[in-house]
C-alpha cells in the first residue's frame, strides 16, 4: 500500500516483477526501454520516470504512465492520487522537471 493525500492505494508487489535493484541508491528499476526508465526509491517512497534525450513526448509520457499503472496494478485515477511523496521526474536530456504526469494534469509538460 502507498499513502496518498486522500488515503491509501493498494498496489501489486512490484518488487517481484522489477527489472533490478540498486542498493547504492536504494532504488528499484520497474521498467526500462528506449524511451524511459521507471524507478521506485524505497527510502523516500517515490517514483521517478526518466525519459531518454530523444523521448519525452506526450505519447511517451502516456506510455510510461500506462506501464506504471500496470506495474502497480492500479488505474489512472489511483495513479493520479499519489501524494507529494511520489514525485514524477522528467529528464528530457537538458533539464529536469518535476511535476504530475501529463495524464493527471492536462498540459503539464506540453
Amino acid at each position: 500500500m502507498l499513502q496518498t493525500a486522500s488515503g491509501t492505494v493498494t498496489v501489486n508487489n512490484f518488487y517481484k516483477t522489477a527489472q533490478g535493484y540498486y542498493p547504492d541508491t536504494d532504488a528499484v528499476m520497474l521498467e526500462e526501454n528506449a524511451s524511459y526508465t521507471i524507478w521506485y526509491y524505497r527510502s523516500t517512497s517515490h517514483f521517478d520516470i526518466w525519459f531518454s534525450p530523444d523521448a519525452g513526448t506526450v505519447a511517451d509520457e502516456a506510455a510510461a504512465a500506462q506501464a506504471l499503472e500496470g506495474d502497480l496494478g492500479i488505474d489512472q485515477k489511483s495513479l493520479c492520487t499519489l501524494s507529494a511523496g511520489e514525485v514524477f521526474q522528467f529528464d528530457r536530456g537538458i533539464t529536469n522537471e518535476t511535476g504530475p504526469l501529463g495524464v493527471c494534469s492536462i498540459g503539464a509538460f506540453q
